[in-house]
């Protein structure tokens, strides 16, 4: 018999807004499209006690998700600060965070945030400036790379400064012919 499992990987689902409009994403191709809905902190703080009750201490992962999650950076800050102060007050090992960002709306301020507090990065970039222009061009209409390249460079510069490296920055792109472009140029960021 299979003996139930409590989860261990959570996903937190922002919202479903979006300031770019990538040629393959499936929101964009939707009949509704992007809508401006979000998940209000007081969702976030039920999740967060939900996965601290039925996750083993220092087993929890969670991955913050949306259309681009960090245009709800409110709430997202709201989780992680409670996750990180429920479990310093149950004294067990934290939730880990990783969060999956266009990069477009990155800060300095957010960057500082997530480098301190030790968020994997799941980097979701299609590469040169002419693919990434092409494939994710913002709302406008207008290419979204220098954004993109702008919020890596924070994020590399927060990093090495928080963590000494750049390990919790990771890539992700959508399997095009082009996407062999982008080792190249990622291979290059330390």
């Amino acid at each position: 018999t299979l003996q139930a499992v409590a989860p261990r990987s959570y996903f937190l689902y922002f919202n479903e807004s979006c300031n770019l409009r990538c040629k393959y994403c499936y929101y964009t191709s939707r009949e509704v499209g992007v809508t401006e809905r979000s998940i209000p902190p007081y969702v976030v703080r039920a999740a967060i006690d939900y996965i601290l009750k039925t996750t083993a201490p220092g087993q929890a992962f969670v991955t913050l998700y949306g259309g681009e999650p960090l245009l709800n950076f409110d709430a997202i800050r709201y989780g992680i600060d409670y996750a990180k102060e429920m479990s310093r007050l149950a004294q067990t090992p934290p939730i880990s965070f990783e969060l999956v960002t266009n990069l477009t709306v990155i800060t300095d301020d957010i960057a500082e945030y997530l480098a301190a507090n030790n968020i994997s990065i799941l980097c979701s970039y299609d590469g040169m400036e002419n693919i990434q222009d092409l494939a994710r061009p913002l709302a406008s209409g207008k290419g979204s790379h220098a954004l993109a390249m702008s919020g890596l460079e924070k994020l590399r510069a927060a990093y090495l400064k928080h963590q000494g490296n750049i390990q919790r920055l990771h890539a992700v792109a959508v399997a095009t012919p082009r996407l062999c472009s982008i080792v190249d140029q990622i291979a290059g960021l330390e």
